[in-house]
């Protein structure tokens, strides 16, 4: 068996790497786009007070994040300040914990 040591000195097995090579994640996130718009929702106070108007707004987070989107689209800012797309999946992700 191939073990790789990483920084925190844990092994990783080359089955727990290929899986991970495989994997689709960034960051933490289902991809690139959920990062990045939940980094702008997060950080920026902005989209953070907008994100919690609608989550009271509405009864649960899923209505909050589709109404969000549909508001930002509305107002022409359907994609984030660099350029990716807001969606009703990737703002819903970014209000975990809010």
């Amino acid at each position: 068996m191939v073990y790789i040591e990483s920084g925190n000195s844990s092994r990783l097995t080359e089955k727990e790497i290929n899986i991970m090579a495989k994997s689709k994640m960034y960051n933490g996130h289902k991809n690139k786009t959920h990062w990045n718009v939940s980094l702008w929702i997060n950080n920026d106070e902005g989209f953070y007070n907008l994100a919690r108007e609608f989550i009271a707004a509405n009864t649960n987070k899923n209505d909050a994040a589709r109404d969000m989107m549909l508001f930002l689209e509305s107002m022409d800012q359907d994609k984030t300040p660099d350029g990716y797309k807001f969606s009703k999946t990737a703002i819903r992700a970014a209000m975990v914990g809010m």
